[in-house]
């Protein structure tokens, strides 16, 4: 198995642009992401991404496209470092209503297609963030933190397969993000659900309305349609209902400090950051 640097499977790479918030000049409008969009934009999400105004010649040569990475170098705190990665897919340029490029403290990796896929590229950068190899680049002294790009792309060695084999390897992967996205969807879609039962039982009290009126209600069965009352008291509470303080109801505690990380990176403990894109 070969073996290359960073450096050496890139075709290109470059330093991203913040732009200006109003049309000016000789530029055009462009959807900038962030390091907080990487979890969205990850599924093709851009509904957070601000829309900037950069200067028509660094669109240009900065315009990204289907298959490119995207590496977090600066900003990140203790306990989410810089190296963060997200591939960008069609599905982002599908939704974008303008050129997309990536905010100044990330940078884009687009890699040379006759060396290595894009994806098994990102899900071999997914794994030394995951497992912490990543961090020995981030340096934080003084203001925002920094991630040392060009020592990492000249130091970390890519095992690159047959291109066979990382098709393999990466479509599984791709399969299992791909349910990871759809479960979460499926996730937001129940407590949104929840979210609007809880609404219309507690808050509306829909159901001791429906009573009140001698109808039963909506899409309760007889068991739970019982459990609410068919009247209200006169401070417009269900009868038998009470009001209390959150302090009646439970003991409110407080949670110890963890030591800093810095201390298990230093120390014999293993440590695998569980921020940020998996």
């Amino acid at each position: 198995m070969n073996e290359l640097l960073l450096s050496e499977i890139l075709e290109t790479t470059k330093d991203g642009e913040w732009g200006k918030s109003e049309v000016g000049p000789n530029s055009v409008p462009m959807r900038v992401i962030r390091g907080t969009d990487f979890s969205a934009a990850r599924y093709g999400d851009l509904s957070r991404v601000p829309l900037r105004y950069i200067e028509s010649k660094a669109a240009i040569r900065k315009a990204l496209k289907p298959g490119d990475i995207l590496i977090e170098t600066a900003g990140g705190t203790k306990d989410q470092p810089t190296g963060r990665t997200v591939l960008l897919k069609n599905s982002v340029f599908e939704n974008a209503d303008s050129l997309v490029t990536c905010a100044s403290f990330s940078r884009f990796l687009r890699v040379k297609p006759d060396l290595v896929r894009s994806d098994y590229l990102f899900w071999y950068l997914q794994y030394l963030y995951q497992a912490g190899l990543m961090y020995p680049y981030h340096i934080q002294h003084t203001g925002v933190a920094r991630f040392q790009y060009t020592q990492f792309a000249n130091q970390i060695r890519i095992p690159l397969r047959p291109m066979q084999e990382q098709e393999a390897i990466a479509q599984v992967l791709n399969i299992l993000d791909a349910k990871i996205d759809l479960t979460g969807r499926m996730n937001e879609t129940l407590q949104a659900i929840a979210r609007t039962v809880f609404k219309e039982w507690f808050v509306e009290f829909a159901p001791v309305k429906a009573k009140a009126k001698g109808i039963a209600p909506i899409a309760l069965s007889a068991a739970a349609a019982n459990a609410f009352p068919n009247a209200f008291d006169a401070d417009g509470i269900p009868i038998g209902w009470q009001i209390k303080e959150l302090g009646e109801l439970c003991t409110v505690g407080r949670g110890g400090s963890p030591r800093p990380i810095q201390e298990y990176m230093n120390g014999e403990m293993r440590w695998t950051p569980l921020s940020g894109p998996v």
